[in-house]
């Protein structure tokens, strides 16, 4: 072994892995498997917790006799626009459906964007109902 080779403690190499406010994938995977994003004690565990709606658009439906209620465009941590969303009448009362594009091959719907958790899906349909429901009975 040459003079000028050195050894480095796992550590050592771990950090040397870093850069700037990048993380070094090992450094990534301690800190998704120690549960790094925590917040109090009563919250899960998520990267959700990061996550906000910051503008709801509500369009009515030109004819609400039918299922669909209105279109609704929305906006997260004033970054990112999600458009095609939909409030729906449904048996059980009212949902938010979201983006599907119908496949002209095999007329199969595919999901263009959607939440991927529960926790997401319930947050989702809260706040664009809530709005929804502020408009109707405004109207």
């Amino acid at each position: 072994m040459s003079d000028d080779s050195k050894v480095t403690s796992g550590a050592q190499a771990a950090q040397a892995e870093s850069v700037g406010p990048f993380l070094s994938p090992r450094e990534e995977a301690d800190r998704i498997l120690t549960g790094w994003n925590q917040g109090p004690a009563d919250e899960p565990q998520s990267a959700f917790n990061d996550l906000e709606i910051t503008e709801i658009t509500i369009r009515p439906a030109a004819s609400p006799d039918g299922h669909l209620r209105a279109y609704v465009r929305v906006v997260l941590n004033d970054a990112f626009a999600i458009s095609g969303i939909r409030v729906v009448a449904g048996r059980a009362g009212l949902f938010v459906a979201f983006p599907r594009i119908v496949s002209k091959k095999d007329g199969r719907g595919h999901n263009v964007c959607y939440p991927v958790t529960r926790q997401a899906h319930a947050y989702f349909a809260e706040e664009v109902l809530r709005e929804y429901r502020t408009l109707v009975g405004a109207a």
